[in-house]
């Protein structure tokens, strides 16, 4: 995200007006494996915190699969759940 001098925020060339933008986590693990779940909570409160702190943010939620492949988009559904709040405009953008 690049700070513009017009008090906007641009990001990939399109300019965001709406603050604070909503952004949401995404974490997932292939296995139930321990080492892996505490992996998983440890990206899931790493980005909670980074975003809760950050007042230009909005906190819009944690989207996590656990002991999901990663090889298919439709096997994940908390992606899949995520993405359909992208498109309902409940998400700005993604940490993940």
């Amino acid at each position: 995200m690049i700070y513009d001098s017009s008090l906007h925020y641009r990001l990939s060339g399109v300019y965001l007006t709406t603050l604070p933008l909503k952004h949401a986590v995404y974490a997932r693990v292939s296995t139930l494996t321990c080492p892996q779940e505490e992996s998983l909570e440890e990206q899931t409160r790493y980005y909670e915190n980074l975003i809760k702190n950050d007042p230009s943010l909005e906190f819009a939620g944690v989207y996590a699969d656990d002991g999901i492949s990663g090889t298919q988009a439709k096997t994940r559904p908390s992606l899949m759940q995520m993405l359909q709040d992208c498109e309902d405009g409940k998400i700005d953008l993604i940490v993940d």
